[in-house]
This record gives structure tokens, sequence and C-alpha cells, in this order.
């Protein structure tokens, strides 16, 4: 499991296949890779988002539950626009179950592990190996693979 070099030197990723039930190119469905997990660095701070996809594997584990909702992410203008209504309205949304209310909160990706410790680190490589291993990502009617993506 070798991260990826993203843009800017300072970004790396973990790729993983998804096939889309969706897409049909050639008579056969659409196969691709998306970012199951962005790993960056600015300010000095190591920052790991995970995608939707990892989340989901993350969330089978109890124990890690207030750790991700003590590390809801801020936007800092990501390229969704929602960098603009996240710090001038205050609003409500739900994240894995748990209501937050407030502004900055980033509605691509809510959720960033900033500088984890050994623990965190521990988990998140156990479930990034697990998804590895098990079949690609399965994208079916009413799911899109955006849903699954990064910032």
């Amino acid at each position: 499991m070798s991260p990826s070099s993203g843009n800017n030197g300072y970004n790396w990723y973990v790729k993983f296949n998804y096939v889309d039930f969706n897409v049909i190119k050639n008579e056969k469905f659409h196969r691709s890779t998306y970012h199951g997990c962005y790993i960056k660095m600015f300010s000095d701070t190591w920052h790991i988002l995970p995608s939707k996809d990892i989340l989901e594997y993350i969330l089978l584990c109890d124990d890690l539950k207030e750790v991700l909702w003590d590390s809801i992410f801020p936007c800092y203008g990501c390229n969704y626009g929602c960098f603009k209504k996240t710090h001038s309205t205050e609003y409500k949304v739900t994240i894995f179950g748990r209501e937050f209310i407030g502004k900055g909160i980033c509605l691509r990706q809510p959720i960033c592990l900033s500088n984890p410790d050994d623990k965190t680190l521990d988990v998140l490589k156990e479930i990034l190996l697990a998804r590895k291993t098990s079949g690609d990502l399965e994208i079916k009617t009413g799911m899109n693979i955006y849903n699954y993506g990064m910032i």
C-alpha cells in the first residue's frame, strides 16, 4: 500500500478500484480508481482525510466514533463552493448520527484526522489494508462515485 504523490509535493493519496454499474463502456461496466484516502501536510500539521467508503469501515470500530466526531474539518475553500456558505451562515448538519450546529464545517469532506495518534493510525492502517484486499467498490443505482471522493 504505497501512497501516490499528489500535487505540490505535500499531498498523497491511496487509490482503490471501483466498478460503476450505472455506466457502460464498450459493452462492459465502467471500472476505474478513486482516492480512498488523502494525506496532506499544511501548516506543519499532518492531516488524513478518509473517503466516505473508508469512513464507513472506520465507523465499525465504536472506539473511533468519538475520535471522528472530534475531527470535524473546517472548510478552507474547497472546490465545491461550501466555503462562503459555511463561514457566513450557521446551520445544522448530521455527521454519522450526531447533529452539529455551527459555521465552518466542510459539507463535502467533514472529517479530517489531524496529527493522529498511534492508535488511530494503527486502526486506519488496518482498515486501509482490509479495504485494499476486499473487492471493488460497487456503485449501484442512486450512487455516485463522487460521493466517495475527496476535496
